[in-house]
């Protein structure tokens, strides 16, 4: 998880979104800390469950993202509740990059271009498998 993490961190850029879906504890949240990572952010990276988002300042500035912006729509029914907080200026920002754990709640919001990762449980414990597509 860490890995592909890091590989599609590097292909990211400023006003893209990215969907993950998954069962609980399948990886998403440690793929948003490594994602965050590799984008060089030192705050630590938590589950915005109760929050619904956080956002993270990218002090390197690549490729055009200045703020990866986390939201986890755990909690909500439809994008309304996301609309409600401003997601959708995020979802929009050029210098943005959100990443939302969950999205098939939030299904109603996501841009087109939103690349799909799909988290799933391997056949031992500590396996994963992961499918990206757009």
């Amino acid at each position: 998880t860490v890995r592909v993490a890091g590989k599609i961190a590097r292909l990211l850029k400023g006003g893209d979104v990215v969907a993950l879906h998954g069962e609980l504890g399948a990886g998403k949240t440690t793929f948003v800390r490594a994602l965050a990572r590799t984008l060089g952010v030192r705050a630590r990276v938590t589950s915005p469950t109760f929050l619904l988002m956080r956002c993270y300042r990218v002090p390197r500035n690549l490729r055009g993202i200045r703020h990866l912006c986390h939201v986890d729509a755990y909690r909500v029914r439809s994008g309304k509740a996301l609309r409600d907080i401003g997601l959708t200026e995020y979802l929009t920002a050029p210098d943005s990059l959100t990443v939302i754990e969950w999205a098939e709640r939030a299904r109603d919001i996501l841009p087109r271009s939103a690349l799909h990762i799909r988290f799933k449980y391997g056949k031992k414990p500590d396996e994963r498998v992961i499918e990206v597509a757009r």
